[in-house]
């Protein structure tokens, strides 16, 4: 049975040691990886394995689910089929290299987007009477903003860094002039940020160790990954946020699967939780399997890519709506009673 969380730990995600074994054991793994992985090539592994499988899963908390299927049904059943139509059209009409750009640019910031979701939630658990509402929620959420998208900004500037997401020159270029101010503005939120988290150790005698774990830990990844520009550190800033993005999403999946036990039915009705994390697991790496493999045999046509690609967008709008109190309020709320607006 995967732990329940306990009041003593309400300012991590999960828990204490839930949160350091996925995000610190995620970052941890990269990095050693990264000692033996040397070239990008194997990172086609890395992706069958590891990134795509995290997609999949979220397919069967959704369409296996009878109440979810039933509350969401118009966009479960309308969003596959757009985004195939859009981005077969893109295929077709405007390239490949095109319609991969696209997906490069959703992908690196809906992996922001992830990270810096992390921070929120570790945050929404802190005490309301530590904090100071009227300057606190703008220092954090410029200082998680900047720790994670800072560093992507900063290098689609392509004079810094690591260029491109999937390929070299595939994200949209930032003004070469906002790079100055944005490591200003990074350096500055960090100032405040360290600042206010002494004010409040002084006043209140607290240090919130899960959100100040979830910031540090997503500037490291974000920082290595795309303010280098190759060798061992930018391998493993590139698999720490494939680690640190995939495994913390697919166990949310699984608690959330969880908490909704005797609640709503799931197809096939798998009770035990250990079974059922090893076939979401393994479903999802033989599809990513499938993936590969169809799209390489039949790519020209653009048909095949564009259905892979087609989920691969439904998986990034899904995930506005399944985790967000306001359009699904079962999302989160096994983690915390209430979320914190971004």
């Amino acid at each position: 049975m995967i732990s329940q969380l306990k009041p003593s730990q309400s300012q991590w995600v999960f828990s204490f040691k839930e949160d350091i074994w996925l995000f610190a054991g995620s970052t941890a793994i990269a990095f050693i990886a990264s000692l033996y992985f040397k070239s990008y090539t194997t990172y086609f592994w890395m992706f069958i394995l590891f990134d795509q499988p995290h997609v999949f899963t979220t397919y069967f908390y959704t369409y296996t689910s009878d109440r979810f299927s039933k509350q969401f049904r118009t966009a479960l059943v309308s969003l596959p089929i757009i985004c195939f139509v859009i981005s077969y059209l893109m295929f077709v009409y405007l390239g490949d290299d095109f319609t991969y750009a696209v997906l490069s640019n959703f992908s690196a910031f809906h992996f922001v987007k992830q990270q810096s979701a992390w921070f929120y939630i570790a945050k929404s658990k802190e005490d309301p009477l530590i904090q100071n509402r009227k300057f606190e929620n703008y220092i954090d959420k410029a200082v998680i903003q900047l720790s994670t998208a800072g560093p992507l900004l900063i290098s689609m500037t392509e004079t810094f860094g690591r260029s491109g997401w999937r390929s070299p020159g595939d994200l949209i270029l930032v003004p070469v002039f906002l790079k100055m101010p944005l490591f200003s503005l990074m350096a500055l939120s960090l100032i405040l940020y360290i600042a206010l988290q002494i004010y409040k150790y002084q006043k209140f005698k607290v240090i919130t160790w899960g959100k100040n774990f979830h910031l540090l830990n997503g500037l490291l990844i974000w920082t290595a990954y795309r303010f280098t520009t190759g060798g061992g550190l930018g391998m493993a800033g590139q698999m720490a946020t494939v680690f640190g993005h995939s495994f913390p999403y697919i166990y949310l999946g699984l608690r959330y699967y969880e908490s909704r036990q005797g609640k709503e039915k799931f197809w096939p009705g798998i009770k035990n939780l250990k079974i059922m994390a090893v076939s979401v697991v393994l479903l999802g790496i033989l599809t990513s399997y499938i993936e590969v493999i169809s799209e390489r045999a039949f790519y020209t046509d653009g048909i095949v890519p564009s259905l892979w690609l087609g989920l691969i967008f439904s998986h990034f709008l899904i995930d506005t709506f399944m985790w967000k109190t306001d359009t699904h309020r079962e999302g989160l709320e096994f983690l915390r009673k209430k979320i914190a607006r971004e």
